[in-house]
């Protein structure tokens, strides 16, 4: 392992074994006879004795220095297992109830706060999330060979590919169900139209990298979706298409290998692996920043379970929306339907 890792000072078999004049280790000429060892592993290793060699050099259970080393690897195994997925499982515990007491607290807002995703948006969102990770996890786990330990090299082969493709599957109807939302829903085209980019944005990125700069005292206002929101959704948008088409290429590598040359397949290997490692990224550097470490809503933001945004955040995110809510309920117009809801209003 050392020499693939590029170590040149690490033994090879020729360290030991010699080169020209190679014998059995029954042999005295054996550089590898017992009696001959102590002077072999001295090369390497000054004033080794007779006990530097006893025990198994090569791979394998290696007499009672196996047997002992056999059980002290199991014990330790089993003791990591049980200490820290004890600690996971207190922790965990912990973690949830505080969560818990936080959620509940939501139930007791002055003010009932505003719907900023329905029940359909909710789905889609969980079921996005939950397919992504899984496609991460199985992903790399194809590209590098995990395993689960304890399970059978068969079982974690089939948990490793069957996974990956169970996981492509309902990403790919999460998509094909969120296109129909975007486009035969009265909520769904209001949204995506709010969605696209407009100069607005531009000047919205110039204005916070000043304020993040200390030269402006204020941030920007935002409506519905700011610029990051935006950023987010195209970015998902694209890696989806990007996956999905090459993910298929490799699934179905036969038939794509009858329309185009082997070197496209192998551009799509590379395609769908990098763009896996930077949707990956993206995910954790940007979304999950958002969402749960930004400290206006850490330890997380609640609102992709119950679909509410207080009326703390819709003033300091979404100030423009709210100022439109307010506008309307000053004139009794009706809401339009892609904007975020007054709960009370919502029956």
């Amino acid at each position: 392992l050392s020499q693939r890792l590029g170590d040149r000072t690490v033994a090879s078999c020729s360290s030991c074994h010699g080169v020209h004049e190679i014998f059995g280790t029954s042999d005295p000429r054996s550089t590898v006879n017992p009696k001959n060892l102590p002077v072999t592993c001295g090369q390497c290793h000054p004033g080794a004795t007779e006990n530097f060699a006893k025990g198994n050099i090569h791979a394998g259970a290696g007499g009672i220095g196996g047997t002992v080393k056999y059980w002290v690897e199991k014990i330790y195994i089993w003791l990591i297992v049980l200490v820290i997925g004890g600690m996971l499982l207190h922790n965990g515990a912990d973690y949830f109830r505080k969560m818990q007491a936080l959620y509940r607290e939501r139930q007791e807002w002055s003010h009932p706060g505003y719907e900023r995703l329905n029940r359909s948006e909710r789905i889609q969102h969980l079921l996005t999330l939950l397919s992504f990770f899984v496609l991460v996890i199985t992903g790399f786990a194809l590209k590098f060979k995990w395993s689960i330990p304890f399970l059978s090299d068969a079982t974690n082969v089939t948990l490793r590919g069957d996974g990956h493709r169970a996981a492509a599957i309902v990403m790919v109807v999460t998509s094909v169900y969120h296109v129909f939302y975007a486009v035969f829903t009265m909520r769904g085209r209001d949204q995506l139209a709010r969605m696209m980019p407009r100069l607005q944005d531009a000047h919205d990125v110039v204005a916070m990298l000043k304020y993040y700069a200390g030269l402006s005292d204020h941030k920007p206002k935002f409506g519905r979706y700011s610029y990051v929101e935006k950023a987010e959704y195209l970015a998902l948008v694209w890696g989806t298409i990007v996956m999905i088409v090459t993910g298929f290429m490799l699934w179905f590598e036969n038939e794509t290998l009858k329309r185009i040359p082997m070197w496209g397949l192998d551009v799509a290997t590379l395609v769908h692996y990098y763009e896996a490692i930077l949707a990956t990224l993206a995910i954790f550097v940007w979304h999950l920043y958002y969402v749960i470490i930004n400290p206006d809503f850490a330890p997380m933001s609640f609102t992709w379970i119950d679909g509410r945004l207080s009326r703390y955040h819709m003033e300091h995110e979404h100030p423009l929306e709210l100022e439109e809510i307010e506008e309307r309920e000053r004139h009794g117009e009706e809401k339009i339907p892609g904007t975020t809801t007054l709960l009370t209003e919502e029956k």
